[in-house]
């Protein structure tokens, strides 16, 4: 069955990995994560699956990272995969990047490789971060991919001040913006686009109309969401 409104994406999370969700999520470590919170830049990419007058983008992510989410669309089905940042910044406003599309025209058939990460996605995030953080100081949450932690991709991290906030792996729920895109698909849901470029404007309209407090809201939990998942560990946390 679809994802609700407001879900992340879940699978079953390994022994190995609750152990890490459990250390990452210490009293201790929810203390410095709050102190920083304003300093956190969420990080992620999201596909939707789009055939005329349809977008479909809940039964793809039902299990995260799993094969089920890799597979071939539908017939008719094109599928379309793209990035999106969010932070509070320092005033504690919400605020969110552009929309990246991965290839750069949506539908368009190419390999996403660690190469296409950084040229398409960590280096205009970074430009957007310093814009504003203008101290410099920030940190980005985001996931294990293979894209993510190729030998290129840390190479190039380190060499720009990429900073990486610690991440546990299996983790969705600690990735704010996970509840924003899924608050995103729902509202896209609703739009009834009949070409490739409709659905590209769709989506630039939608992502820029989202709500700021909705991502205020979203953030500000973490130290919350940190708390129930420290709690139980083995679980992802849906409220």
């Amino acid at each position: 069955s679809p994802l609700l409104y407001g879900q992340v994406p879940t699978a079953p999370i390994s022994r190995a990995n609750v152990l890490l969700r459990k250390a990452a999520t210490t009293p201790a470590m929810r203390r410095a994560t709050k102190r920083k919170l304003r300093k956190l830049v969420f990080l992620d990419a999201a596909n939707v699956r789009f055939k005329k007058g349809k977008v479909r983008g809940f039964k793809v992510e039902r299990r995260h990272h799993s094969a089920s989410s890799m597979t071939t669309p539908r017939f008719g089905e094109v599928k379309v995969h793209f990035y999106g940042a969010i932070a509070l910044g320092m005033d504690g406003k919400g605020y969110r990047s552009e929309l990246i599309f991965v290839p750069p025209t949506p539908g368009q058939q190419a390999s996403f490789t660690a190469e296409i990460f950084i040229n398409k996605v960590a280096t205009p995030v970074l430009a957007w971060c310093r814009e504003l953080y203008s101290d410099g100081e920030f940190e980005i949450v985001q996931d294990n991919a293979k894209q993510h932690n190729a030998r290129c991709s840390q190479r190039w991290m380190q060499g720009e001040g990429y900073v990486l906030h610690e991440y546990p792996p299996q983790s969705p729920d600690l990735n704010r913006i996970e509840k924003v895109w899924a608050t995103f698909k729902h509202s896209l849901s609703k739009r009834r686009p009949r070409s490739m470029a409709a659905l590209f404007s769709c989506m630039q309209k939608e992502w820029k109309g989202l709500d700021s407090s909705i991502l205020v809201k979203f953030i500000n939990e973490l130290p919350d969401v940190m708390e129930r998942v420290h709690e139980c560990p083995h679980k992802h946390d849906n409220k």
